[in-house]
Protein backbone atom coordinates (compact mmCIF):
# COMPACT_ATOMS: atom_id res chain seq x y z
CA UNK A 1 0.00 0.00 0.00
CA UNK A 2 1.30 3.79 -0.78
CA UNK A 3 2.48 5.99 1.50
CA UNK A 4 0.00 8.90 1.26
CA UNK A 5 1.59 11.53 3.71
CA UNK A 6 3.78 14.28 2.09
CA UNK A 7 7.27 13.74 3.13
CA UNK A 8 9.12 16.66 4.42
CA UNK A 9 11.80 17.72 7.03
CA UNK A 10 10.18 17.36 10.11
CA UNK A 11 10.11 20.59 12.60
CA UNK A 12 9.50 19.89 15.91
CA UNK A 13 7.88 23.81 16.29
CA UNK A 14 5.17 22.43 13.63
CA UNK A 15 2.43 19.89 13.56
CA UNK A 16 2.24 17.55 10.63
CA UNK A 17 -0.93 17.44 8.25
CA UNK A 18 -2.38 14.31 7.36
CA UNK A 19 -5.08 14.33 4.70
CA UNK A 20 -7.35 12.01 3.17
CA UNK A 21 -9.71 11.88 0.57
CA UNK A 22 -13.35 11.17 0.93
CA UNK A 23 -16.04 9.83 -1.50
CA UNK A 24 -18.70 9.80 1.21
CA UNK A 25 -18.65 13.22 1.06
CA UNK A 26 -18.46 16.19 -0.94
CA UNK A 27 -18.34 19.64 0.06
CA UNK A 28 -17.68 23.42 -0.82
CA UNK A 29 -18.12 24.47 3.44
CA UNK A 30 -15.55 23.20 5.92
CA UNK A 31 -16.72 21.53 8.78
CA UNK A 32 -14.30 21.89 11.55
CA UNK A 33 -13.77 19.81 14.81
CA UNK A 34 -12.44 20.76 18.06
CA UNK A 35 -9.39 17.99 18.07
CA UNK A 36 -7.17 19.47 15.06
CA UNK A 37 -9.40 18.24 12.39
CA UNK A 38 -11.30 19.15 9.40
CA UNK A 39 -13.86 18.25 6.24
CA UNK A 40 -12.74 20.54 3.52
CA UNK A 41 -12.45 20.71 0.10
CA UNK A 42 -8.73 21.06 -1.41
CA UNK A 43 -8.48 23.10 -4.42
CA UNK A 44 -6.24 22.42 -7.40
CA UNK A 45 -4.43 25.90 -6.69
CA UNK A 46 -3.99 25.18 -3.31
CA UNK A 47 -2.32 21.84 -4.90
CA UNK A 48 -0.42 23.46 -7.26
CA UNK A 49 1.05 25.87 -4.76
CA UNK A 50 2.19 22.90 -2.04
CA UNK A 51 3.54 20.79 -5.33
CA UNK A 52 5.81 23.74 -5.87
CA UNK A 53 6.88 24.15 -2.41
CA UNK A 54 7.49 20.29 -2.16
CA UNK A 55 9.66 20.80 -5.94
CA UNK A 56 12.09 23.34 -3.71
CA UNK A 57 12.16 22.58 -0.14
CA UNK A 58 11.61 18.66 -0.04
CA UNK A 59 14.89 16.20 0.66
CA UNK A 60 13.30 13.83 -2.10
CA UNK A 61 13.21 16.41 -4.86
CA UNK A 62 16.87 15.62 -5.92
CA UNK A 63 15.55 12.13 -7.21
CA UNK A 64 13.15 12.32 -9.90
CA UNK A 65 11.43 8.80 -8.90
CA UNK A 66 10.55 9.87 -5.38
CA UNK A 67 9.61 13.58 -6.21
CA UNK A 68 7.45 12.47 -9.09
CA UNK A 69 5.40 9.98 -6.88
CA UNK A 70 5.04 12.70 -4.46
CA UNK A 71 3.72 15.33 -6.83
CA UNK A 72 1.50 12.88 -8.23
CA UNK A 73 -0.04 12.02 -5.36
CA UNK A 74 -0.95 15.37 -5.20
CA UNK A 75 -2.47 16.02 -8.37
CA UNK A 76 -4.76 13.59 -7.45
CA UNK A 77 -5.88 15.05 -3.90
CA UNK A 78 -6.63 18.13 -6.05
CA UNK A 79 -10.18 19.16 -6.72
CA UNK A 80 -11.22 16.86 -3.85
CA UNK A 81 -13.11 16.18 -0.46
CA UNK A 82 -10.91 15.55 2.43
CA UNK A 83 -10.76 15.21 6.30
CA UNK A 84 -7.93 16.68 7.11
CA UNK A 85 -5.92 16.14 10.43
CA UNK A 86 -3.10 17.87 12.35
CA UNK A 87 -0.80 16.22 14.80
CA UNK A 88 2.59 17.05 16.34
CA UNK A 89 5.41 14.87 15.50
CA UNK A 90 6.83 13.40 12.49
CA UNK A 91 4.53 12.61 9.86
CA UNK A 92 5.77 9.40 9.96
CA UNK A 93 4.84 8.64 13.79
CA UNK A 94 1.24 10.44 13.26
CA UNK A 95 0.14 8.66 10.15
CA UNK A 96 -1.54 5.53 11.95
CA UNK A 97 -3.39 7.73 15.05
CA UNK A 98 -4.42 10.56 12.34
CA UNK A 99 -5.65 7.70 9.60
CA UNK A 100 -7.88 6.64 12.53
CA UNK A 101 -8.52 9.81 13.34
CA UNK A 102 -10.01 10.80 9.98
CA UNK A 103 -12.23 7.48 9.42
CA UNK A 104 -13.69 8.14 12.75
CA UNK A 105 -14.52 11.63 11.56
CA UNK A 106 -15.88 10.59 8.62
CA UNK A 107 -18.41 8.23 9.71
CA UNK A 108 -19.33 10.55 12.25
CA UNK A 109 -20.34 12.98 9.49
CA UNK A 110 -22.03 10.14 7.59
CA UNK A 111 -24.22 9.11 10.08
CA UNK A 112 -25.20 12.27 10.78
CA UNK A 113 -26.66 13.12 7.43
CA UNK A 114 -29.01 9.98 8.67
CA UNK A 115 -30.92 12.39 10.47
CA UNK A 116 -32.04 14.63 7.62
CA UNK A 117 -31.93 11.70 4.69
CA UNK A 118 -33.93 7.87 4.22
CA UNK A 119 -31.65 5.09 4.09
CA UNK A 120 -32.80 4.95 0.83
CA UNK A 121 -31.67 7.87 -0.55
CA UNK A 122 -28.38 7.73 1.39
CA UNK A 123 -27.63 4.25 -0.30
CA UNK A 124 -28.59 6.24 -3.28
CA UNK A 125 -26.10 9.25 -2.92
CA UNK A 126 -23.22 6.41 -1.67
CA UNK A 127 -23.85 4.52 -5.06
CA UNK A 128 -24.50 1.38 -2.72
CA UNK A 129 -27.28 -1.20 -3.87
CA UNK A 130 -27.24 -4.94 -4.06
CA UNK A 131 -24.96 -4.64 -7.14
CA UNK A 132 -22.13 -3.16 -5.99
CA UNK A 133 -20.55 -3.15 -9.32
CA UNK A 134 -21.43 -3.70 -13.05
CA UNK A 135 -22.61 -6.90 -14.26
CA UNK A 136 -23.14 -8.12 -17.80
CA UNK A 137 -25.36 -11.83 -18.60
CA UNK A 138 -25.48 -13.79 -21.92
CA UNK A 139 -27.47 -16.54 -22.36
CA UNK A 140 -28.27 -18.48 -25.81
CA UNK A 141 -29.40 -21.71 -26.40
CA UNK A 142 -27.72 -24.37 -28.26
CA UNK A 143 -28.41 -23.83 -31.72
CA UNK A 144 -27.49 -19.85 -31.27
CA UNK A 145 -30.96 -19.19 -32.53
CA UNK A 146 -32.69 -17.12 -29.65
CA UNK A 147 -30.64 -14.56 -27.51
CA UNK A 148 -30.48 -12.45 -24.18
CA UNK A 149 -28.17 -10.13 -22.54
CA UNK A 150 -28.39 -7.40 -20.00
CA UNK A 151 -26.19 -5.26 -18.25
CA UNK A 152 -26.86 -3.94 -14.63
CA UNK A 153 -24.37 -0.61 -14.29
CA UNK A 154 -23.53 0.21 -10.88
CA UNK A 155 -24.79 3.27 -9.65
CA UNK A 156 -22.47 6.23 -9.38
CA UNK A 157 -21.07 7.76 -6.37
CA UNK A 158 -22.51 11.54 -6.00
CA UNK A 159 -21.23 12.32 -2.11
CA UNK A 160 -23.08 13.50 0.64
CA UNK A 161 -23.48 17.37 -0.02
CA UNK A 162 -21.82 19.17 3.25
CA UNK A 163 -23.58 22.71 3.07
CA UNK A 164 -24.06 25.58 5.68
CA UNK A 165 -27.18 23.48 6.72
CA UNK A 166 -25.26 19.78 7.24
CA UNK A 167 -22.62 21.46 9.61
CA UNK A 168 -25.34 23.29 11.37
CA UNK A 169 -27.09 20.24 12.14
CA UNK A 170 -23.77 18.28 13.10
CA UNK A 171 -23.00 21.23 15.70
CA UNK A 172 -26.54 21.27 16.83
CA UNK A 173 -26.41 17.95 17.65
CA UNK A 174 -23.09 17.75 19.73
CA UNK A 175 -21.26 15.44 17.26
CA UNK A 176 -18.85 17.26 17.11
CA UNK A 177 -17.66 16.33 20.25
CA UNK A 178 -17.95 12.69 19.82
CA UNK A 179 -14.51 13.16 17.17
CA UNK A 180 -12.80 13.83 20.59
CA UNK A 181 -13.19 10.86 22.53
CA UNK A 182 -12.15 8.38 19.17
CA UNK A 183 -9.28 7.28 20.79
CA UNK A 184 -10.49 7.13 24.57
CA UNK A 185 -9.88 4.27 26.84
CA UNK A 186 -12.85 4.68 29.19
CA UNK A 187 -15.11 1.85 29.08
CA UNK A 188 -17.85 4.21 28.12
CA UNK A 189 -16.20 5.67 25.47
CA UNK A 190 -15.66 1.90 23.62
CA UNK A 191 -18.97 1.56 23.87
CA UNK A 192 -19.77 4.47 21.81
CA UNK A 193 -17.27 3.63 19.40
CA UNK A 194 -18.71 0.17 19.34
CA UNK A 195 -21.99 0.88 18.66
CA UNK A 196 -21.45 4.07 16.21
CA UNK A 197 -19.17 1.51 13.81
CA UNK A 198 -21.81 -1.13 13.85
CA UNK A 199 -24.72 1.61 13.27
CA UNK A 200 -22.83 3.01 10.72
CA UNK A 201 -22.06 -0.36 9.03
CA UNK A 202 -25.76 -0.65 9.54
CA UNK A 203 -26.99 2.54 7.26
CA UNK A 204 -24.25 1.52 4.64
CA UNK A 205 -26.26 -2.21 4.25
CA UNK A 206 -28.31 -2.61 1.25
CA UNK A 207 -30.22 -5.50 2.56
CA UNK A 208 -33.34 -4.19 4.69
CA UNK A 209 -33.40 -7.28 7.18
CA UNK A 210 -29.10 -7.30 7.36
CA UNK A 211 -29.14 -3.76 8.61
CA UNK A 212 -31.63 -4.45 11.48
CA UNK A 213 -29.47 -6.88 12.81
CA UNK A 214 -26.73 -4.61 12.53
CA UNK A 215 -28.75 -1.52 14.15
CA UNK A 216 -29.67 -4.20 16.99
CA UNK A 217 -25.74 -4.70 17.56
CA UNK A 218 -25.14 -1.24 17.86
CA UNK A 219 -27.95 -0.76 20.45
CA UNK A 220 -27.02 -3.96 22.57
CA UNK A 221 -23.40 -2.61 22.42
CA UNK A 222 -24.42 0.55 24.07
CA UNK A 223 -26.72 -0.46 26.91
CA UNK A 224 -26.52 -4.16 27.37
CA UNK A 225 -23.99 -4.91 30.50
CA UNK A 226 -24.99 -8.68 30.95
CA UNK A 227 -25.28 -11.35 28.85
CA UNK A 228 -28.52 -12.82 31.54
CA UNK A 229 -30.79 -9.60 30.49
CA UNK A 230 -33.84 -9.72 28.69
CA UNK A 231 -32.33 -7.79 25.37
CA UNK A 232 -36.27 -6.05 24.62
CA UNK A 233 -36.90 -5.33 27.69
CA UNK A 234 -33.35 -3.95 28.78
CA UNK A 235 -32.96 -2.05 25.92
CA UNK A 236 -36.68 -0.47 25.51
CA UNK A 237 -36.18 1.09 29.27
CA UNK A 238 -32.38 2.02 28.73
CA UNK A 239 -33.16 3.77 25.71
CA UNK A 240 -36.33 5.73 27.19
CA UNK A 241 -34.64 6.81 29.88
CA UNK A 242 -31.51 8.27 28.21
CA UNK A 243 -33.75 10.02 25.38
CA UNK A 244 -36.08 11.61 27.66
CA UNK A 245 -37.48 13.13 30.61
CA UNK A 246 -41.38 12.66 30.01
CA UNK A 247 -42.98 9.51 31.10
CA UNK A 248 -45.45 10.07 28.23
CA UNK A 249 -42.47 10.38 25.10
CA UNK A 250 -40.89 7.42 27.76
CA UNK A 251 -43.27 4.94 26.82
CA UNK A 252 -43.62 5.90 23.11
CA UNK A 253 -40.10 5.41 22.67
CA UNK A 254 -40.46 1.85 24.50
CA UNK A 255 -43.01 1.25 22.61
CA UNK A 256 -40.56 1.90 19.17
CA UNK A 257 -37.87 -0.12 20.48
CA UNK A 258 -40.00 -3.24 21.93
CA UNK A 259 -41.55 -3.07 17.99
CA UNK A 260 -38.30 -2.66 16.55
CA UNK A 261 -36.54 -5.68 18.47
CA UNK A 262 -39.58 -7.76 17.57
CA UNK A 263 -38.75 -7.11 14.08
CA UNK A 264 -35.26 -7.98 14.71
CA UNK A 265 -36.44 -11.17 16.64
CA UNK A 266 -38.23 -12.20 12.81
CA UNK A 267 -35.40 -11.74 11.10
CA UNK A 268 -32.86 -14.02 13.34
CA UNK A 269 -35.26 -16.75 13.94
CA UNK A 270 -37.17 -16.67 10.63
CA UNK A 271 -40.65 -15.81 11.75
CA UNK A 272 -42.63 -14.36 9.45
CA UNK A 273 -44.91 -13.08 11.61
CA UNK A 274 -42.58 -10.96 13.47
CA UNK A 275 -40.88 -9.63 10.22
CA UNK A 276 -43.73 -8.63 9.04
CA UNK A 277 -43.00 -5.71 11.43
Amino acid sequence: MSESLIVVKPDPDEPSRYMRTTSMLSTRTELEFPNSARIRFFGKDEAEILAENVRKRNVFSRHSWENNFYLQRLDELADRTVVEVFRPGNPQDIAEEAEKAAEWIEKLAVLSSTLAVTKGELLRKLGISAKRSTEINFANDFQLRFLRSRQSTAPPIQGIYVDERFCRRFLRCGLQNLAEHYSSENKLAKRVHTSLNWLFESRLEPSLQASVVKTSIALESLLIFSESESLARSLSERTAFVLSSSPATRREISGIIKRFYNARSGVVHGSRKRLSN
